[in-house]
This record gives structure tokens, sequence and C-alpha cells, in this order.
């Protein structure tokens, strides 16, 4: 691992990989990789640069598998979406009298039409989507909390960084906009997620016992939002 001020870089399969190091009062050493392409490192402070090098090359097939669909991502981002849980390909048109955003399921395309505007058809198709999200995700955290018996006080539908979802001990449910891009078993999962947590407030045994009964084969769907997370750098305005 080479120093260069807060950066390192650190070479994994003959690839010469960014490494971003942040010291934090913790307990433990987490790693992710982010759309840049960066693995950031949260590490308590004292850690010695070697150990912080054993444990990455101890998760090499995670973090390379990361970059792999982030890079992957890159490439088709302007081409395709998910939504949810489908494949959109993208279609970009300057059409008079037609909707800004059309999403046509039967032929899985989404148009975006440019006529008359400077935004560009990425920020078009970012505010179409959130939308989407406010209104469905909104929609659904009601009919599943009136099923669970989970009542919650307020939701809010944000542009989280690094999380798919958090609740507050208050009532209070956040949700990324993004996870309308996941499968509507997945998002709906999300939720039961965290409205569980209006029971326990932590990921303790109990927790995960109790969402289990709320969410059979929860683990699968877990796996998968865990899966996409790079999405969750993507499509900032």
């Amino acid at each position: 691992m080479e120093r260069s001020g807060d950066f390192q870089t650190i070479t994994l399969n003959g690839t010469s990989i960014p490494c971003k190091i942040s010291r934090k009062s913790k307990n433990r050493i987490t790693l992710r990789v982010s759309p840049e392409g960066i693995i950031r490192v949260s590490s308590p402070p004292g850690i010695e640069l070697d150990t912080i090098r054993d444990i990455i090359f101890k998760r090499k097939k995670w973090i390379l598998g990361k970059l792999e669909l982030t890079n992957k991502h890159k490439a088709d981002s302007a081409e395709k979406v998910l939504y949810h849980g489908r494949t959109y390909s993208i279609e970009v048109s300057e059409t008079k009298q037609s909707k800004r955003v059309a999403i046509l399921p039967d032929r899985g395309i989404i148009i975006i039409n440019t006529y008359r505007t400077d935004e560009s058809p990425a920020l078009i198709l970012i505010k179409k989507l959130r939308r989407e999200a406010k209104r469905y995700l909104t929609e659904r955290i009601r009919k599943i909390s009136t099923a669970a018996g989970l009542p919650f006080q307020q939701v809010s539908v944000r542009d989280q960084k690094t999380r798919w979802g958090s609740s507050s001990g208050r009532g209070m449910i956040s949700l990324n906009w993004r996870s309308i891009m996941m499968p509507e078993d997945v998002s709906d999962y999300l939720i039961l997620h965290e409205l569980a947590h209006q029971i326990h407030h932590n990921h303790s045994k109990e927790y995960w016992q109790f969402l289990g009964t709320l969410c059979p084969g929860y683990k699968e769907k877990d796996r998968y939002l865990q899966k996409h997370s790079y999405l969750l750098g993507f499509y900032r305005t």
C-alpha cells in the first residue's frame, strides 16, 4: 500500500485502486466501494496501515465484485435504468405536445422528451423517478403499516448517500428514493425492515427473529439490497 496524503493505493489482481482512509472513533474497521471506484475505509485511530491492508486483501473478492458492478453500471447508465426491478432502455426524443417522461412497461422503454428544456435527459429522468418514488413508497408504507400493525408517525423519501432507509424511535422513517428501482417485494421488505425498528431499535437477535415473522425469506431480499448498494452513489443532481 503506497501513501499519498490522505489517499493510499493498493494493487489487487494487478490493478492499482485508490483507497481513502478515514480515522474515526469506532470499534471496528469498515469498508465500502464508492461509485468513483475508491475503496473507502473507516478505521479507529491507531490501527496500522499493514493491518488495514491485510483486511482489504481478505475482502479482495468482494471489493473486485463491487468494482465490476460499478463500472458496468457507469457504462450502462446513459442507456438503461432499473425501475421496479426491471431494466428499461432509455430513449431521448424532442417532440411537441408529449409527456416529459413516458414509462412504457409493455415495450420496456422510458422515453425522455427534451422539447423546449435546458435540463439534461439524466436530470429529467431523476426528477421523474423521485416523484414516482415519493408517491409509490408513501402509499406502500401506509398499506404495509396497517396490515402489519406497526404504526409510524411520518415518512420521508430522501436522497441518502449510504443507506436504503432509516428509522427513529420517534416514529420517523426515511426511505431512499432509489428503492423504487428494486423489485416490489424487495422495496416492501425495506419498508418492513424499517417498521420493525419501531419495536426493536437495533439489529439484535430479537429484531431479526421478529422481522422473520413479518417477512419470511427476508435474508434473500436483504442480500439483494446489499448487492445493489452501489446504486446509492448514482443518480445525483
